[in-house]
């Protein structure tokens, strides 16, 4: 197994590091800890977009790619990037729009996730360990709930 210093070599350009390492100090001295939280999303979307991965494979990373080459996704000459500044903008941008659709959409209902096996979790256990309130309502009223099994990455080809 390789050690994650390898991969960042393997996968990131040395100048990408170097933005990414500057940008990681630069986030933990943010004191305000969800701000930092925030940032440290879009820092990860951006390390993940700014790999040396052609833009067609990026789920499988074969081998890395330092020049240009021929992008059947854009179906164009695409080349590597050597600097992270415009997706961690656009990131930043769009991670805002989501925060702020989301404050005008969120409400005051109570919610819970629980990593557990449906068929033997007993959710008003879970509930009432993680919120009091909310384990009080579900005692006076039915549940509407979603199960659901997350994506296996590699396993199963989601897109498709």
């Amino acid at each position: 197994m390789e050690s994650s210093s390898s991969f960042l070599d393997k996968w990131y350009i040395p100048i990408i590091r170097k933005e990414i390492d500057f940008l990681f100090q630069e986030i933990q001295k943010v004191k305000d800890i969800n701000n930092k939280k925030i940032l440290n999303v879009i820092l990860s979307r951006t390390v993940r977009s700014c790999r040396a991965s052609t833009h067609f494979d990026l789920a499988t990373l074969k081998q890395p790619q330092i020049n240009s080459y021929y992008c059947w996704k854009h179906k164009k000459i695409c080349k590597p990037l050597f600097s992270i500044k415009s997706w961690f903008n656009r990131y930043a941008r769009d991670t805002v729009s989501r925060i702020e659709t989301f404050s005008k959409l969120k409400s005051s209902a109570f919610y819970a996730f629980i990593p557990s096996d449906s068929r033997t979790v007993n959710i008003f256990d879970e509930i009432k360990k993680r919120n009091k309130n909310f384990y009080k309502e579900l005692q006076q009223k039915k549940i509407k709930g979603v199960f659901f099994s997350p994506p296996y990455v590699g396993q199963i080809d989601y897109h498709e």
